[in-house]
């Protein structure tokens, strides 16, 4: 198996709407011809990115630097401060004082670190990552709400530097440093999605994406991704097909929000989503699998609860984690379940989590091996979907939801109810899709999670935290549908907090019922 594209611009940094992404997509139409019955390139609005330098000076020390976007031009000076973590920031910077810290961690929660230090009154931001000796590239954002709507820049310069250089810097702490660069942002740019087809019987499709926009060298986010794209067309053209099945390669995953959104990542799927839902062309997609956030050490298959059959079988299969809806929320995988289309994601996101995106050096015969099992799982995954499409999606109540509680017991045994009463694979998404919700989780752990009846998930952990004596500051939103939790608890209020939480909960529940209740009546004709 030849590797295509782990060398020249593609192995480059590629970011959406510039000239190096124009002659990746000119490639990518090249391989794709090859291997599909058909090309499409798909224009998207995007906002751009561009570095041109980056430098820290202290006295005769120079460091290279990188800069996080979407940060532009900027050239400040003041004292060197030191931050082996976080957690050792002090609490009150003196003024115009340069902060460097140690991070590892995911985007988001860098930019906490980032929101922590403006308001601590630093005046720059220098990371590092302790456990490699690489730079990295993150989006950083200057809100502290996860929103798909808004957004801003970060309110202070915000780099990257190699660790060595870090542990260089550090022996100067408490001297002035200047941190320089210039970067700009582009507006009015356009991406390019490039979209293949490989003809099968029908009108039905699947959809296997990945993207090929990446900071730095990008080996497994995505292009790892996309060489399975390749690989898998070749796979699935020697066999014959009961669907169409469409290779998407998406723009602007990792940056491009016109709004500088703090969902900073999938602009491109869900702007591509939004086209197609606008000409009534979704409701043919009856699922997607999305390929990216890898590593070279696992492999992780995670799905929506109808593709649970398909996507455990593949993932036994090679040997690769099953953990079923987990994840799916930083993946394009995302964008097709705000349009009921059932997604699995191929990827090993708690690793891509705690690493990030970093400039690194892979040697190509583990990159074979890694493509060879991505291609193979994920062609089975697609002729499952392919073939069993009116199948898929008898789940028993305790497959739904597999919790004690007897009033969630019923509500699951309700959602089942509806179901079995729902005809195609198409119309049980769309039922599942009343269930499911979109939870941000801020204080005092930070992720996003998607899943069915999440934000009553969400109630029931903070409840269990709050019952086994874990205090302090509680931070939950449903994004749909505003603040779930906001709550400081200490030994002092624990008990009355415990009582305002069992409400929100049997509240939240209620509401499911409700909606439960009205969507039978819907079925039966009665509204």
């Amino acid at each position: 198996m030849g590797l295509r594209v782990f060398r020249g611009p593609f192995a480059e940094e590629v970011v959406t709407g510039s000239t190096t992404e124009q002659v990746v997509v000119r490639g990518l139409e090249e391989l794709f011809v090859e291997v599909a019955d058909w090309v499409k390139v798909f224009d998207t609005p995007v906002v751009s990115w561009v570095e041109e330098s980056c430098r820290v000076v202290a006295g005769d020390t120079v460091v290279e630097c990188r800069v996080m976007p979407p940060v532009t031009d900027f050239e400040v000076e003041g004292r060197l401060v030191v931050s082996q973590t976080p957690m050792d920031m002090p609490d009150r910077a003196p003024e115009g004082s340069i902060l460097l810290a140690g991070y590892t961690g995911s985007a988001l929660g860098l930019s906490q670190m980032v929101q922590e230090a403006v308001s601590r009154g630093f005046s720059g931001v220098i990371t590092y990552d302790p456990t490699r000796d690489s730079f990295k590239r993150e989006v950083v954002s200057g809100s502290a709400r996860i929103s798909l709507e808004a957004g801003s820049p970060p309110a202070v310069p915000v780099v990257s530097i190699k660790a060595e250089d870090a542990r260089r810097l550090a022996k100067l702490s408490g001297t002035r440093i200047g941190l320089s660069g210039k970067a700009k942002l582009v507006r009015g740019a356009v991406g390019k999605t490039v979209v293949a087809g490989l003809n099968g019987r029908g009108e039905l499709e699947v959809h296997v994406t990945a993207h090929h926009d990446h900071w730095l060298s990008g080996y497994y986010d995505d292009l790892a991704g996309l060489e399975t794209l390749l690989q898998v067309a070749r796979l699935l053209r020697q066999i014959s097909r009961a669907v169409n099945v469409v290779l998407v390669s998406f723009t602007a995953k990792e940056f491009g929000s016109p709004g500088l959104t703090t969902w900073y990542w999938s602009w491109g799927s869900r702007y591509f989503l939004e086209a197609l839902a606008s000409r009534g062309k979704d409701e043919g997609v009856i699922a997607s699998i999305t390929v990216d956030n890898l590593s070279g050490e696992s492999v992780r298959v995670s799905s929506h609860p109808l593709l649970d059959g398909c996507a455990e079988k593949a993932a036994l299969g090679v040997q690769a984690y099953f953990d079923g809806s987990r994840y799916l929320p930083y993946l394009d995988s995302y964008s097709y379940l705000l349009h009921s289309i059932p997604s699995v994601a191929v990827h090993d996101q708690p690793r891509h989590l705690s690493r990030g995106h970093v400039e690194e050096a892979v040697e190509e015969q583990r990159l074979r091996r890694l493509v060879e099992r991505l291609a193979e799982l994920t062609a089975n995954i697609a002729v499952c979907l392919s073939t069993q499409e009116t199948d898929l999606g008898q789940r028993r109540p305790e497959d739904l939801f597999p919790y004690g509680d007897s009033e969630l017991r019923y509500l699951a045994g309700k959602i089942a109810m509806i179901l079995d009463s729902a005809g195609s694979l198409k119309e049980k998404a769309k039922v599942l899709k009343e269930f499911h919700a979109t939870v941000a989780y801020y204080e005092p752990w930070l992720e996003v999670s998607y899943g069915l009846l999440e934000d009553v998930v969400a109630v029931k952990r903070v409840m269990e935290e709050v019952e086994k004596g874990v205090g302090g500051r509680f931070a939950v939103e449903a994004l749909d549908n505003g603040l779930l939790i906001e709550l400081l608890v200490n030994d002092f209020n624990r008990s009355v907090a415990a009582l305002a939480l069992a409400e929100v909960y049997r509240r939240r529940v209620r509401r499911y019922l409700e909606k439960s209740n009205n969507i039978v009546a819907r079925m039966k004709g009665v509204v």
